[in-house]
């Protein structure tokens, strides 16, 4: 598939250059452009990451209060249900 590329002039800090650089010499990518490239889509998965509501529960580590509820839950579904195999 062509991508349509723009042409940008910007100056970035030396520690920017220097992963833009390894980024390149390491063979993950080809040029700058594709560097850039790649580092606004990481940011952009991170944006949505942040910004869908219903992932953050499963982003963040669940706390013993919980774990002992789901457990509990489980517990009383397998007991209630024996017919059923829950893993």
């Amino acid at each position: 598939m062509l991508q349509i590329r723009r042409k940008v002039c910007a100056s970035v800090s030396a520690r920017t250059y220097v992963i833009l650089e390894q980024m390149i010499s390491s063979g993950r990518v080809e040029n700058v452009g594709e560097a850039v490239d790649l580092a606004i889509e990481a940011l952009q998965r991170d944006d949505r990451r942040k910004g869908n509501g219903h992932a953050a529960p499963y982003a963040e580590e669940p706390n013993a209060a919980a774990v002992a509820a789901n457990r509990a839950t489980s517990r009383v579904m397998r007991d209630s249900n024996p017919d059923v195999l829950f893993d």
